[in-house]
């Protein structure tokens, strides 16, 4: 049997709420009417409370299957996987006739198609009971899906099929490119809320500090604020983050020049984001820049990135401030995109860098080669990288995650592939298992003369396996 990818359980459970968190009427009857949709899109930027909005949905009183997509997500398999078992976290009962029909396609080495159309039919069927009662399913950052055809025509195929107990929610930055999304559009069976339904409104604001910031704002401050952000989430909450430095420096005695009034929403982002940071304690600040490259953030590997035992403490800390970081459960927790993308950019290259190396270093320690392999690539180590993706590519192979596959090769230098012939190799896997056979034959060869150059028998071996195989596929 082949290794799977990890089910990764932080990515199957909501963000959890907090005390800051406004419950807003008017967007949570709009939600209220997914029920009546097959497809609700959230469609609008980063840093509008998409995510916040999905979460919310758990308030409609029915079961809410989540799944946090991210850039692995695009692989039809690991994609799936989620699906399934973040459908099966919602539903205990649900058949598990999907995950074994995916079993015993793994069992038998993976050979042939790859059954995503009948486990996604047996994932209907299974969901089509008589009296079944209403089923959300959230999908968060769903546009990573766009430009992976394979993965697209997985969603589109449960979307078409799904019973009408089953209600998708899809959060989205872009357009999705789903292929039967204008059909179910023209068929009325589509809801969209956009940028307008989740931008804040000036009641909403008013509220928003009184009740959750403990900060009475006059109209004139309410209107400035709307004026300013454009009633952008993440904004109006930088807004407050800075109100409440300016009265810690205005009670120190400091005056504040900030002036906000000639900046466009687009800069208030990274002008209040850096006022903020710089209000933190020196500890907190540190931290924020350490753990500027990190994906996703536990006590574990932020105190081995900084060589020190207090990350815990300095998560929590983030947390109960409301530091734009999204609380994972677990201990587990990640940087709101926008912020980790002002926290990155804050890095020099050079800093940038040294901080990847050092996380791949820890995750190689922790045994997370996938992890360390984006470090790898993300710090230029491309020679590091292309040995780990060595190690790693014949699992992922038999796994069927080739698309996971091509896309890290496809990051590396060509130069790089030349000294490693065991990746020309994969790149024929690729290509044979997805029957383009004289691009296979192609990458094997390759492989077979740098191997005999370099001797290295065992990648000889596998590209004359490999061209052989070819054969006997197309005999």
């Amino acid at each position: 049997m082949n290794p799977y990818p990890v089910v990764v359980r932080t990515r199957l459970t909501p963000p959890r709420s907090n005390r800051r968190i406004l419950h807003r009427p008017r967007l949570a009857g709009a939600l209220a009417e997914a029920l009546d949709y097959r497809v609700t899109l959230l469609q609008a930027g980063a840093g509008y409370g998409k995510t916040t909005a999905l979460a919310s949905a758990a308030g409609l009183g029915h079961p809410l299957a989540w799944y946090q997509l991210d850039s692995d997500s695009a692989d039809p398999l690991v994609f799936l996987l989620h699906l399934l078992h973040g459908l099966r976290q919602a539903l205990p009962d649900l058949s598990e006739a999907p995950l074994a029909r995916l079993d015993t396609w793994n069992q038998a080495g993976a050979q042939g198609p790859p059954p995503w159309p009948s486990a996604v039919d047996l994932l209907v069927n299974a969901l089509d009971v008589p009296d079944s009662q209403p089923l959300l399913l959230a999908l968060d950052d769903a546009h990573v899906l766009n430009g992976h055809a394979q993965t697209l025509d997985i969603l589109d195929r449960f979307i078409d099929r799904a019973p009408d107990s089953v209600h998708f929610l899809l959060a989205t930055r872009y357009p999705l490119e789903i292929p039967g999304l204008a059909r179910w559009q023209a068929r009325g069976e589509v809801l969209t809320l956009d940028q307008r339904h989740l931008a804040f409104q000036p009641d909403e604001i008013a509220t928003l500090f009184a009740q959750n910031y403990d900060l009475q704002l006059s109209r004139a401050e309410v209107q400035q604020i709307a004026t300013e952000t454009e009633g952008w989430a993440i904004a109006v909450q930088l807004v407050w983050q800075g109100l409440r430095a300016r009265q810690a420096t205005a009670r120190a005695g400091t005056p504040s020049n900030a002036d906000r009034t000639l900046l466009t929403p687009d800069s208030l982002f990274g002008f209040l984001a850096q006022e903020v940071v710089n209000q933190q304690p020196q500890p907190a600040r540190a931290f924020l820049r350490d753990t500027a490259v990190l994906r996703e953030l536990s006590p574990e590997v932020c105190d081995c990135l900084r060589g020190s035992d207090d990350s815990a403490a300095l998560l929590r800390h983030l947390l109960d401030n409301g530091l734009f970081t999204v609380d994972l459960g677990g201990g587990h927790a990640r940087y709101h995109h926008l912020f980790h993308e002002f926290l990155a950019q804050q890095l020099s290259i050079e800093e940038a860098r040294a901080g990847h190396r050092r996380a791949a270093d820890c995750y190689e320690r922790l045994d997370d080669r996938e992890a360390a392999l984006h470090h790898r690539l993300a710090a230029g180590q491309y020679h590091e990288a292309a040995s780990l993706l060595a190690a790693l590519g014949r699992s992922l192979v038999r796994a069927g995650q080739l698309d996971t596959l091509a896309a890290w090769i496809d990051r590396l230098p060509p130069e790089t592939l030349q000294s490693h012939p065991a990746l020309l190799v994969y790149l024929g896997d690729i290509a044979r298992l997805h029957s383009r056979f004289e691009e296979a034959l192609g990458w094997y060869r390759q492989a077979e003369a740098i191997a005999r150059q370099r001797g290295e028998m065992d990648r000889l071996g596998q590209a004359l396996r490999g061209q052989a195989r070819v054969y006997l596929d197309t005999v």
